[in-house]
């Protein structure tokens, strides 16, 4: 941090009520690698304004049913210089593209419909038994 750079810099507990994020949530993010706040020399976490805008736009994407993976491809997308919303839809594209190659995958793999059932035939009861009870063939229970 430079001395001359003058910005305010937010603890976990200030991005927290901020973002509407858990503080474990803004650690899993940090550790996931999509946000990098600074450190003080003591390990507290301290959080730009610029991270506290990024952590709001990962929890609309997250909001909007995007997963881990995916905002990683948005905010890539984003600094190779596409606007938000560009960003977006090329990743809607690029799943899109994803599912129907998992599709494809799964006719190829899919067994045939002709497979039987594991147990066809209905299993023979041991001789002695009829239902849960067992028939007794000698004398009486003491």
């Amino acid at each position: 941090m430079d001395v001359g750079d003058f910005s305010p810099l937010y603890p976990i507990g200030v991005v927290k009520k901020l973002t509407a994020l858990s503080e474990r949530r803004l650690r899993y993010y940090e550790a996931a690698g999509l946000v990098h706040p600074q450190r003080t020399p003591g390990g507290q976490r301290l959080y730009s304004p610029a991270d506290v805008e990024l952590l709001k736009w990962i929890k609309e994407l997250r909001d909007r049913g995007l997963g881990l993976q995916a905002v990683r491809e948005v905010l890539a997308r984003q600094q190779s210089g596409l606007s938000p919303r560009e960003a977006v839809l090329a990743v809607a594209a690029w799943a899109a593209d994803l599912e129907a190659r998992d599709d494809d995958v799964k006719a190829r793999f899919r067994p045939p419909a002709q497979t039987p059932p594991l147990y066809a035939q209905p299993r023979a009861e041991p001789e002695g038994w009829r239902g849960r009870e067992r028939h007794h063939t000698g004398g009486e229970k003491k």
